[in-house]
């Protein structure tokens, strides 16, 4: 497990790598581009990476027992994302088969989950994902959500090719597929685990020729937990002079860039040397370093910055493994790749002691 854990974490690090200047530029066109119908495609591409970055960072705690941060989560709205999300593939098949696929929306339920929204939107595009290839010769596929005795119901039915009792009887295992090389027989057995671990149940009901048909039940919740995407942050802020310090330059440059767009003034440079010397003939309000530099590492290089300058450095990482206390002192925050655009706004609103007002 602690080779597999080390393994995992290698190949996490290096995808954070990819996410970030990802999800750095998305944000950036989303700030900038007024076409209601392309901001729509935007924010979807936004949703996929940060369920990606989210994904990642799950793979980098399965060997851990880490408690997972829940949300208070719109079902309604995760449903409609994870239509749209897997709208290529239905409107692919229809074009290519030439086969009708009809998708309807009838979502009636009123309030919240508790749980997290990366992991509903798995579920629901693993059920979709499923009920389009359950229907080679088109049909319809429709989701209904409602209210049911403090319960929030969501029905997904398909007018596919349906199941025997004995494949539906095999669906939720591990590994367990009908696809043949097309499938790994994981999806409907995460779906199961996540629906699970939110105390909630789902149940089949298929009949071969007739179509399948998920209903899924999980407890409504009121108020009380986080809900992120309704948080906003409505303070002014001023221009601050920030370093940008990566080894992988499209991070670098893309972690500059959304300093820019946030209306700072940002450089950025890839090697320790060369940013040792920005900074002796510069005057930065901040540094942001990333945690693996080729020739040191990033708290060691945070260290030199401080014996030059007094100048707050952020360490950006995409390992999650937990540093000492010792190597905390050279750095005043610490962000996990990738981040937001919203994170990075606040944790240099936090370093730099931004004044309102």
């Amino acid at each position: 497990m602690q080779a597999l854990g080390e393994l995992t974490g290698g190949i996490a690090h290096e995808f954070n790598n990819i996410l970030t200047p990802i999800l750095g530029y998305i944000q950036i066109l989303k700030n900038n581009i007024n076409d209601p119908i392309l901001n729509r495609y935007i924010e979807l591409i936004e949703e996929s990476a940060k369920d990606g970055a989210k994904i990642v960072k799950r793979i980098q705690e399965f060997s851990k027992s880490k408690h997972k941060e829940k949300e208070l989560c719109d079902i309604n709205r995760i449903i409609i994302q994870s239509v749209e999300i897997t709208k290529p593939k239905w409107t692919y098949e229809s074009q290519i088969c030439k086969k009708s696929i009809e998708v309807k929306l009838d979502l009636k339920a009123k309030g919240f989950v508790e749980g997290t929204a990366t992991e509903l939107r798995e579920v629901f595009v693993n059920i979709i994902s499923n009920a389009i290839d359950a229907m080679p010769n088109g049909g319809l596929l429709k989701i209904v959500s409602y209210n049911k005795n403090g319960n929030i119901i969501i029905k997904i039915r398909d007018t596919g090719i349906g199941m025997t009792d004995e494949v539906k009887e095999k669906i939720f295992e591990p590994f367990f597929t009908t696809k043949n090389e097309r499938g790994n027989g994981l999806g409907l057995s995460i779906v199961y685990s996540i629906i699970k671990e939110m105390n909630g149940t789902i149940d089949v009901v298929s009949k071969v020729n007739e179509g399948t048909e998920f209903e899924i039940r999980l407890p409504a919740k009121g108020t009380g937990l986080n809900i992120e995407y309704l948080s906003e942050n409505k303070e002014e802020r001023r221009a601050h002079r920030v370093l940008v310090i990566d080894d992988q330059e499209p991070v670098a440059e893309a972690v500059s860039e959304m300093l820019k767009n946030l209306g700072h003034i940002s450089e950025f440079v890839v090697d320790d040397e060369e940013a040792l010397e920005f900074i002796n003939k510069k005057d930065y309000d901040a540094v942001m370093c990333d945690l693996a530099m080729p020739n040191c590492t990033g708290i060691e290089l945070a260290e030199r910055i401080k014996s030059v300058k007094n100048i707050p450095v952020i360490l950006m990482t995409g390992w999650l493994g937990n540093l000492s206390e010792d190597e905390k002192n050279h750095v005043d925050e610490i962000v996990q790749k990738p981040f937001s655009i919203e994170e990075l706004r606040d944790v240099i609103q936090k370093v730099c002691k931004i004044k309102v007002g």
